[in-house]
């Protein structure tokens, strides 16, 4: 029994936790929300799966957009993801190195 309760009060703090990262990443107006980004180097067997697990993850998040970050993707894994980003609206490819220049203070 004590095991139940345990487990009952973390999973209502785990859905308190996401009731104030929705209010808190919901954009206000018509900017952007919140950015999830995933980092492509090489060749990446799961891509396409890793991707529309963000995208079904990020529902919620009213626009949130997903950066498939290309650090060297090989040519499949680009094709993959360039496929991904005509499909999905919310899902943008871009250059690493050129996001980290813009991230660098």
């Amino acid at each position: 029994m004590r095991y139940i309760l345990i487990t009952l009060g973390w999973l209502a703090l785990m859905w308190a936790a996401l009731s104030v990262a929705r209010i808190v990443l919901r954009p206000g107006g018509r900017g952007r929300g919140a950015f999830v980004v995933l980092p492509v180097a090489g060749h990446v067997e799961d891509v396409e799966l890793r991707v529309r697990r963000l995208v079904r993850g990020v529902r919620s998040l009213r626009g949130a957009v997903i950066l498939l970050t290309d650090f060297g993707a090989d040519a499949e894994t680009a094709d993959i993801c360039r496929r991904l980003c005509r499909e999905f609206g919310n899902v943008e490819m871009i250059d690493g190195r050129e996001m980290v220049k813009r991230v660098k203070p």
